[in-house]
């Protein structure tokens, strides 16, 4: 049952049941098979519940405090309940995918990663297809009828540039859209990345030029900006505490400046651009605004015309396109807080864990292939809002699982 879960991590924009509501994805179905298969293989009533959920469960309780408040005084945004409700469900399946990766223990933590590595394998090369056929082929369209899915057409001058050059079309495989497709494989690109240099196989350099081809012809500069920041942060996996804290702050001033300029740059020739741009504005106008608690979790849309005082042509900024400027937006620095938090109690487990094994090449090579891909999961983040894709709560979840599966006790600041 699992392994029908992983085979559904690149279907982001699959939906099995369209409702007026909303979708309910392919993923909402595998992980009611993982609760089966959870309650058949539990024998105790032993939960794990890592430091790092206990974050997110602040985080949780602070949201719903300010939805009750906003109730009260009558000001509760019409999205705010049922993506409520969609952050609680994400948590339930994080909690869920924690303690199903810890009854599998070590074997079954392996297999899954390269299971997951072989899925995106597999995809990449059947998104080549979109390179001649366009996205909206059969066997595509099919498995991307997802309320959100759609064909992003950047037009400059009235031209089309989906087209890249000679006819080729960008590849937006199994995603909404292409930014998200090279964004998701960014993440197995990561996990294999440690494997060129660790212990070289051919095998390995295969899928890795294979995910690249796709992750190059989708065209989707937020996953090649979010990989490529992540290799920058490899030197922190053998620096020493001082030095790794000084490294830290140098590349993550570079690393602003690149994502900073990368979305300014050429602005008023990229409509793409400057709807995201607009979108980040609106929301970061609510957060001056109300710095402390934002405009209320999922508060954006109801509040986009107070704030928004610019528009380009058709667009408006309809939405932040950035998880971080939303989270500012929606829920001030208290929320942004709590999320800054998590990742760091991540990082800090990730680091920790692979001091630990550092004599280890096995344990190595996947610990730092974790790490690099939280890495471009947190980078991908500053130009993709939603936080609703099921790969990124699977590498949370691999993450925090793995100092209980290979009988280390969590070290405190870490865990």
């Amino acid at each position: 049952m699992i392994e029908a879960f992983i085979l559904s991590l690149p279907f982001t924009a699959f939906a099995l049941v369209r409702l007026a509501t909303g979708d309910l994805l392919i993923s909402y179905f595998t992980v009611c098979l993982l609760i089966f298969y959870f309650f058949m293989r539990k024998n105790n009533l032993i939960i794990f519940f890592p430091k790092e959920m206990r974050i997110l469960l602040l985080f949780i309780l602070y949201v719903l405090s300010v939805i009750l408040w906003q109730y009260h005084t009558g000001i509760l945004a019409n999205k705010s309940v049922s993506q409520f409700v969609v952050l609680c469900a994400y948590f339930i399946f994080y909690l869920l995918l924690v303690n199903v990766f810890i009854l599998q223990k070590e074997e079954g933590f392996f297999r899954n990663i390269g299971l997951f590595v072989f899925v995106s394998v597999v995809v990449s090369m059947l998104s080549y297809l979109q390179m001649v056929f366009t996205q909206n082929v059969p066997i595509f369209s099919w498995f991307r009828n997802a309320e959100n899915a759609f064909s992003v057409v950047k037009k400059v001058s009235a031209i089309d540039t989906h087209v890249l050059w000679r006819g080729a079309h960008r590849i937006t495989g199994y995603a909404p859209e292409p930014s998200m497709w090279a964004a998701f494989l960014a993440v197995p690109l990561s996990i294999l990345f440690p494997r060129l240099f660790f212990y070289f196989r051919k095998k390995d350099l295969l899928f890795i030029i294979i995910i690249t081809v796709s992750f190059f012809f989708s065209y989707g500069r937020t996953g090649w900006l979010s990989f490529f920041c992540a290799l920058l942060v490899i030197p922190l996996f053998y620096l020493k505490k001082s030095k790794k804290v000084i490294f830290a702050f140098f590349v993550g001033f570079v690393i602003l400046a690149i994502l900073g300029g990368a979305l300014l740059y050429n602005t008023s020739n990229d409509y793409s651009k400057m709807e995201r741009v607009l979108g980040m504005t609106t929301a970061w106008k609510m957060f001056v605004s109300n710095p402390i608690f934002g405009v209320g979790w999922g508060g954006y849309s109801a509040n986009r015309a107070a704030f928004s005082s610019i528009t380009i042509g058709d667009y408006v900024g309809s939405l932040a396109y950035s998880f971080y400027f939303r989270l500012l937006g929606e829920t001030g620095l208290i929320g942004i807080f709590f999320w800054l938090w998590f990742f760091r109690t991540m990082l800090i487990k990730i680091f920790n864990q692979y001091d630990i094994y550092r004599d280890n090449t096995k344990f190595k090579i996947v610990l730092m292939g974790l790490g690099l891909s939280l890495f471009s999961i947190i980078f991908s983040l500053v130009n993709i809002e939603g936080f609703n894709f099921m790969y990124i709560w699977f590498i949370f979840a691999l993450i925090s699982s793995f100092p209980y599966i290979f009988k280390i006790k969590p070290i405190e600041n870490g865990n």
